[in-house]
């Protein structure tokens, strides 16, 4: 994974909003294999897989089939991760299936850009 800093401050930014997936995750163990698959659909979309390994969830290869994905499109997706609509709001726009607490999990992806208090 890239990330971005800032050089006047402390603040990491992942590349895409949707890498923050495994973070969504984090409290949810699951079997060793388990699969979340996130999909956003559009121009700016695209696939991406997080994986129970290790005993935490990482970014992954897409593989055959997940325990849980939901679907939305480029817009949902930018306005959840961004906080311009509510999780309620971007579950009510999403489509989902399989593993309802990884999908609920999934749509929580709000804090994709994260400062340590400084505020220079």
């Amino acid at each position: 994974m890239r990330w971005r800093s800032s050089a006047r401050s402390s603040t990491y930014a992942p590349c895409s909003p949707a890498s923050g997936l495994p973070y969504a995750l984090r409290r949810h163990d699951r079997p060793e294999g388990t699969a979340a698959h996130l999909e956003v659909l559009g121009p700016a979309g695209g696939r991406w897989s997080a994986a129970w390994r290790g005993g935490r969830w990482r970014l992954a290869t897409p593989g055959d089939e997940p325990a849980a994905r939901v679907s939305m499109d480029q817009d949902t997706f930018w306005r959840l991760a961004t906080r311009g609509i509510t999780v309620e709001e971007a579950r009510r726009r999403s489509e989902s299936s399989g593993d309802p607490e990884i999908t609920t999990a999934m749509t929580t992806l709000l804090a994709v850009i994260a400062e340590n208090g400084d505020s220079r």
